[in-house]
């Protein structure tokens, strides 16, 4: 049973597409969490990659806490560029 409780956002460390397992750096845990690729919320887009950032809950499972609900964050400011709207 998943008992997914608080939401966090972080940064994926690693990620294996063939093997499909990461980590994502969380400093809100102090540590890597680990995420599987069936705790990705897929919108079509291509696997995540190093460096992408990430928002997921936390379920702690009989082997020890794990990432689910992992779906990517769109930074703002990146979104204000991609539009033309870069402040100068």
């Amino acid at each position: 049973m998943l008992d997914a409780v608080e939401v966090f956002q972080g940064v994926v460390v690693f990620f294996n597409v063939i093997r499909g397992f990461g980590f994502i750096k969380c400093e809100a845990l102090g540590k890597d969490i680990f995420f599987h690729a069936t705790g990705v919320i897929q919108d079509g887009s291509p696997p995540l990659r190093s460096g992408e950032r990430v928002t997921f809950t936390v379920a702690h499972l009989s082997g020890g806490r794990r990432a689910v609900n992992v779906t990517r964050r769109i930074a703002e400011l990146k979104g204000a560029e991609e539009n033309g709207n870069e402040k100068k």
